[in-house]
């Protein structure tokens, strides 16, 4: 007669809470051999933002989010950021109402980000995001 594996008792409790994952292994026989925890390791998700209230066509603002005023009649702004990839996306809206000032579209690149404009008639201030993407 074959001996049977043991059957694998798990220590009384709670597996798992907000900061660990419970964690359990089968083994070949199909029976559970072990239980246990594993912590959650989460990557830093805060937000560092930053502001540049002087009109213009660029500006340094190493932040994840932030605001920049683009100048009258100005077409593009250049946003010079320590934090922007050219895999990433940025996201850019206009904070204000302008009838001529339109965001055409963004051009991301290692550490920069080109923003392209219909000119608006008076300074436009855009508020800005930049998504990882890892």
């Amino acid at each position: 007669m074959a001996e049977e594996a043991p059957i694998f008792v798990a220590s009384p409790g709670s597996y798992g809470s907000s900061s660990e994952i419970a964690t359990f292994v089968i083994g070949p026989d199909g029976r559970l051999t072990s239980a246990g925890t594993s912590a959650i390791e989460l990557p830093d998700l805060s937000i560092v933002s930053g502001v540049s209230t002087v009109a213009g066509t660029s500006a340094t603002i190493n932040a994840a989010t932030g605001r920049f005023r683009l100048a009258a009649a100005a077409t593009a702004f250049t946003l010079t950021n320590s934090h922007i990839l050219a895999v990433d996306t940025v996201l850019g809206i206009p904070a204000q109402n302008d009838a001529t000032g339109i965001l055409l579209n963004i051009v991301p690149g290692a550490g920069s980000a080109v923003f392209n404009f219909v000119a608006p008639t008076a300074n436009m201030d855009v508020s800005f995001l930049v998504v990882k993407n890892v």
